[in-house]
């Protein structure tokens, strides 16, 4: 490879390899969501996995110079064009046994459709020490954080507590995001904090929860690598440079050359949100209602699409499949920021702006679209998208929690779990992507 190239190629990487959910900003961008030697504990989940002798050392690279080439550990598309649930597990590596168990029981529940999108991976990592999860091009593997995945006390006393290193970002702002998916009235699913993991869980009820998370880091890897790519693929090359040659013809940036988002606004808040970017004084100035009404003329599913066109495309995807297969609809939502000590009150969330089912904005739908069909091209969407449900404004006179309910007359009125307007925290707050 000449010089020049392989500098084009190195920037490339740079701007991508943590084009997941862990990718910061200039100001605090981290090389890796993980300390070297947090992976020494890992190893291939099935023993006889024919990649059980390299595949650690392969999503352990730090560096380009250190990873393997895609004869070594190539995408699971470049070998099984219809993956089954036993080849997907060949290429899981893990830091404790039940990581594995768990997560071979959750893809034996997941949609059979959902098993293609895999194929643009090389393994699935799952470690006590990641937080949060990502997607890199480094090794070509998504990285799960394993607080999503526990179903025993004593499996979630395994996993590291360390805070996500974007939590508190947004307190200096004057209005706070909110998110959560739905059914029906009820969320759709409930995050139990490691701190609070003392009752065991079924693998029913962390499902559509831990299904969020892999359709959103899949959707990081077939942006790279979209159905139809595998066969190009250089064998002898290591994956960060083939995803280099591959950047101009990404979905994610074939989206921003057609229909890019807009709204400096929504650029900056994201990057104060969710980079650790400092506020400017316009940022610590505006409020719940103002944002709203920026993110309301705009196009993004999520204000974390504000983050990088790579978290637009995987936040279009992951909304549009999520309703596609468990009939989940997401609401957006500013509040007004809580008090000091009403962080876990329902009544120090309330309400300033929002939306259920954002993805049924035309503009919102059309991009959606597009992603999936990327993505997806021979999954049937088009009566899918067809019928989708236009937006629904939420009930603005009450908080957050209370929000749920559309109509607030409603028989099918949410019962909270609170005390004295106490909630568990995971009613507030969503777990970071």
């Amino acid at each position: 490879m000449n010089h020049p190239l392989r500098l084009f190629l190195l920037a490339t990487l740079v701007a991508t390899t943590l084009a997941a959910c862990g990718g910061g900003s200039k100001s605090k961008e981290p090389s890796r969501t993980v300390e070297p030697g947090d992976f020494d504990d890992l190893y291939a989940y099935k023993t006889n996995s024919p990649y059980a002798n390299v595949i650690k050392q392969c999503v352990s690279a730090e560096d380009v110079d250190d990873a393997c080439t895609l004869a070594t550990l190539p995408v699971i598309g470049m070998e099984d064009e219809k993956p089954d649930i036993a080849a997907i597990m060949d290429r899981v590596v893990v830091s404790h046994a039940w990581m594995g168990e768990r997560f071979e029981e959750v893809l034996n529940a997941l949609p059979a459709e959902m098993l293609p999108i895999f194929r643009a991976v090389t393994a699935v990592v799952i470690d006590d020490d990641i937080r949060p999860a990502f997607y890199t091009t480094l090794t070509g593997a998504i990285y799960l954080d394993p607080a999503y995945l526990w179903t025993l006390p004593s499996e979630a006393r395994t996993i590291n507590r360390k805070e996500d290193y974007r939590a508190g970002f947004a307190d200096p702002l004057a209005f706070r995001s909110r998110h959560r998916y739905v059914i029906g009235n009820n969320y759709a699913y409930r995050w139990v904090s490691l701190e609070n993991a003392t009752s065991s869980r079924r693998v029913d009820d962390i499902l559509v929860l831990i299904a969020n998370l892999i359709l959103h880091e899949l959707a990081h890897a077939n942006d790279n690598f979209p159905p139809g790519s595998y066969a190009n693929l250089d064998p002898q090359s290591k994956i960060a440079y083939q995803a280099g040659a591959r950047s101009s013809i990404g979905i994610s940036q074939r989206l921003t050359n057609s229909d890019p988002l807009t709204s400096s606004t929504l650029y900056s808040l994201a990057g104060v949100m969710y980079r650790g970017v400092s506020p400017t004084a316009s940022d610590l100035a505006i409020t719940g209602a103002e944002v709203g009404a920026a993110f309301e003329v705009d196009a993004a599913a999520d204000d974390y699409a504000y983050t990088s066109q790579f978290e637009d495309v995987a936040m279009l995807f992951e909304e549009a499949m999520m309703k596609y297969f468990f009939n989940a609809d997401h609401d957006v939502a500013y509040t007004t920021a809580p008090q000091e000590g009403e962080e876990g009150l329902c009544s120090g969330y309330p309400m300033e702006w929002g939306v259920r089912n954002r993805l049924g904005d035309s503009a919102v739908k059309a991009r959606a679209e597009f992603v999936v069909n990327q993505i997806y091209p021979n999954l049937d969407t088009e009566v899918f998208f067809e019928n989708f449900p236009l937006p629904q404004d939420l009930n603005l006179d009450g908080n957050w929690c209370d929000s749920i309910v559309l109509n607030s007359n409603s028989a099918a009125r949410r019962e909270k779990p609170q005390t004295d307007n106490q909630v568990d925290p995971s009613y507030i707050d969503r777990p970071f992507r």
